[in-house]
């Protein structure tokens, strides 16, 4: 049912991802949910200026990861929903946040980012 991501135009392109998403949060498989919706939140909905959506998707998910990197980048996602959103504080609690994680993790490279992504604040 999917197309191939360079096939992806519209939302409705996506839907196929979309509809995955929902069944494995319904199925309480939220790391295999969040990767679903990396597959198109930064390239394809914050491109498109679906930043409303990457934010829902993203929401539904939080406080139900398990594997470290996916939770510190699915608040990164929120923190950058947020800011293209203008809700600049909840741009910067997530940032934060996701700076801590990559701290706790000891990526130094993850933690230069996420500076960066607070700097745009």
């Amino acid at each position: 049912m999917r197309k191939p991501p360079g096939d992806w135009k519209t939302i409705d392109d996506l839907a196929p991802q979309l509809a995955e998403f929902d069944l494995r949060c319904q199925a309480q498989d939220f790391d295999t949910a969040v990767r679903v919706v990396f597959e198109f939140d930064f390239n394809h909905l914050y491109l498109w200026g679906y930043y409303r959506l990457m934010a829902e998707l993203h929401e539904r998910v939080q406080g139900k990861l398990t594997d470290p990197l996916a939770k510190e980048n699915s608040i990164g996602m929120l923190g950058h929903a947020y800011y293209r959103m203008g809700q600049y504080q909840k741009a910067i609690a997530h940032f934060g946040e996701a700076l801590e994680h990559a701290g706790s993790r000891e990526d130094r490279y993850g933690e230069s980012v996420r500076f960066c992504n607070l700097g745009l604040c």
